[in-house]
């Protein structure tokens, strides 16, 4: 509990600080620290991010243009899906180059400003009045919302960056102060992540709803240390302080896309085939997994309860796993073993083809696509490997132990905390997807589909 505080009051922090930096910090940190997977990282960042965001405009209301804000942030959540779409077919070592320049660009102009709290107004600036209110005219209006549009194109193509394109866009855009652009951004942050937000929870199976509440207390007391921090710096070090963090940001997605190479990406190419062969051999295999698992749990829940259960899932199921896949060596099958949609267990943890695997069950079996709920065979073309995927679903009588809080009894929470001290297999509800049994099959003519 604590590190998930400490993460969500470090994103504050840089929220009330540079109106940015949220999802930059807050995936790392919830994959890294907290142990999330990556949907969950994902879709806990956009919840946290959104309302620590709206929290800060709040908290700041006497510097927010909520006008301005708004219309920004509602071109956001319109050019997002462009920008989303666009940058799932370009090269991700092409998407993350331009955006680590696109960043150092805004650093260098940011940086370069003028000493004033105001820009220079150009035919792109609104007109603002004597007391520097914004003309709302229809003119004014457009420029907001194509601005917005555009920052919402460039953060769906580059994934992170959101408020880090919102504040330049407002500056150039109205020429309003820098501490007003920062308290302005967070509006059109909250918008375009609660866009995001409802689009990744369309997909997403269940939601982990105490982290995502932790997270958020975190935010909030750094947002509120970060908009008193700021309240003590001059417009001219704020640019700057604003503008060194772009530099730290681009460098950090230039390491990242330097790190990620070529033969890391194409291992994720895969193909779904139809076989009725191997998908046939490959639900039996699974199946005869299912049927020794099970006698062997109702064994142990009728000799020591649900607890009983716990410490064979924990020490025998690996056994059980190990002798099947033995006596399916002489089918043509090179290895079976279990892995979840969420991590319990880090021995069945998910390997990049899994979690491709799964991503795409998760969002059929929502939708009760067919093809999903009866298992698929996956082939990877770069090693000539040939899988099976058998879904498992949760039953009822698995909310003893993958539940919610009300399912779960204190003396099981007890040992699931002792036996999976970074357990992330709860919050599931009957009908939900669980993970899925993988069969491999050994390579040759045989294993081709």
């Amino acid at each position: 509990m604590i590190e998930i505080i400490l993460s969500g009051s470090l994103v504050g922090l840089s929220l009330g600080l540079t109106g940015g930096g949220g999802s930059i910090l807050a995936v790392p940190l919830l994959l890294g620290v907290v142990g999330l997977g990556l949907r969950d990282a994902v879709t806990v960042s956009l919840a946290g991010v959104g309302l620590t965001a709206l929290y800060g405009a709040l908290l700041q209301r006497h510097q927010v243009r909520w006008g301005a804000g708004a219309l920004l942030g509602l071109g956001g959540v319109a050019g997002a899906p462009l920008g989303a779409s666009l940058g799932a077919s370009w090269p991700e070592s092409l998407t993350l180059g331009l955006f680590a320049l696109l960043m150092l660009f805004i650093a260098w102009k940011m940086w370069g400003g003028t000493n004033s709290s105001e820009v220079p107004l150009s035919f792109l600036t609104c007109r603002a009045d004597s007391a520097g209110q914004l003309n709302f005219q229809w003119s004014c209006a457009g420029k907001l919302v194509a601005a917005g549009a555009l920052t919402g194109v460039l953060s769906g193509i580059f994934g992170v960056g959101g408020g880090f394109l919102v504040v330049p866009a407002l500056v150039l855009v109205t020429a309003m102060p820098m501490p007003a652009a920062l308290a302005t951004s967070l509006i059109g942050i909250f918008l375009i992540s609660g866009a995001a937000l409802v689009a990744n929870l369309v997909a997403l199976p269940t939601f982990p709803t105490d982290t995502a509440g932790w997270f958020l207390l975190g935010g909030a007391v750094g947002m509120t240390g970060g908009s008193w921090g700021k309240s003590l710096l001059s417009p001219a070090l704020l640019r700057r302080i604003f503008a060194v963090t772009l530099v730290f940001v681009a460098l950090w997605v230039a390491v990242r896309s330097w790190n990620q190479p070529a033969t890391e990406r194409e291992s994720l190419s895969i193909e779904f085939r139809q076989s009725e062969r191997l998908e046939t051999q490959g639900r039996e295999a699974a199946q005869m997994l299912f049927r020794h698992l099970m006698n062997r749990l109702e064994q142990a829940m009728a000799d020591g309860g649900v607890v009983g259960a716990m410490n064979i899932c924990q020490s025998d199921a690996q056994t059980l796993t190990g002798q099947t896949a033995e006596a399916l060596n002489e089918k043509g099958i090179a290895s079976i073993r279990r892995i979840g949609l969420r991590t319990r267990n880090p021995k069945n943890a998910q390997d990049g083809i899994d979690a491709l695997v799964l991503r795409v069950f998760s969002k059929n079996w929502k939708r009760g696509d067919a093809s999903s709920l009866a298992g698929q065979v996956v082939f990877l073309p770069q090693t000539g490997e040939t899988r099976y995927y058998h879904p498992v679903p949760v039953a009822a009588s698995c909310l003893a132990c993958h539940g919610s809080n009300s399912d779960i009894t204190p003396d099981v929470a007890h040992v699931l905390a002792e036996l999976y001290p970074e357990d992330q297999a709860v919050n599931f509800a009957p009908g939900d997807l669980r993970g899925a049994i993988v069969v491999t099959f050994e390579p040759g003519p045989s294993s081709e589909p």
